[in-house]
């Protein structure tokens, strides 16, 4: 099997773009960006927008954060230390606004998003996302997945009778929301859990 690493150009490092998001979403700092990969990566996430004003009435008020989908709701993420200030109004206009959007505020902390394993595995797998996975091989992968149910690494490299690219091929279809990896369980190893997606 045969891999192409892509380096994304320079300008681009300001932005995630994934099958997940509706656009390009640009990030503030490391710790946003940390957080939008991990939401890709989430099976539970559906769908990711970014949100750049939030508007009730004729007042507005800019947030520019996201906003996941997930089956039991949307939520705007708010990351704690990391919101400006806003005064009595804003807020007010804030819940007003999200409220009639039928989108809550989902907060997290540094603590929350720099979580172990999480954090290293999910950027581990998304340092991937362009390997060029061929047809046959992505193929062979989701049948697999398909025919015997969720495997772990180590079982579906013996499967499928896979070579030294398998891993980073796996890891590229997770970023294309193809594939589930566990994430959170424990590091990235030959026992990760995958799944096809759901």
């Amino acid at each position: 099997m045969r891999t192409t690493q892509l380096r994304p150009a320079r300008h681009q490092l300001n932005f995630v773009n994934a099958n997940k998001c509706l656009t390009a979403i640009p990030v503030r700092s490391t710790l946003h960006r940390d957080a939008l990969i991990q939401s890709v990566l989430d099976p539970h996430v559906r769908c990711i927008e970014f949100l750049n004003e939030v508007r009730f009435g004729t007042e507005a008020v800019t947030v520019n954060s996201i906003v996941i989908r997930r089956f039991d709701g949307a939520y705007m993420l708010d990351i704690v230390g990391h919101t400006a200030p806003r005064d009595v109004d804003e807020e007010q206009t804030l819940f007003n606004g999200l409220k009639s959007l039928g989108v809550s505020v989902l907060q997290l902390d540094s603590f929350d998003i720099r979580r172990e394993p999480r954090l290293s595995s999910a950027r581990e797998i998304w340092d991937h996302r362009n390997v060029d996975v061929p047809f046959r091989d992505r193929s062979s992968i989701l049948s697999a997945l398909s025919e015997y149910g969720p495997q772990s690494v180590n079982s579906l490299e013996d499967i499928l009778r896979a070579t030294p690219d398998f891993r980073p091929s796996l890891y590229a279809l997770a970023c294309a929301d193809l594939v589930e990896i566990d994430i959170a369980t424990r590091p990235l190893g030959p026992n990760t859990r995958v799944r096809a997606r759901r």
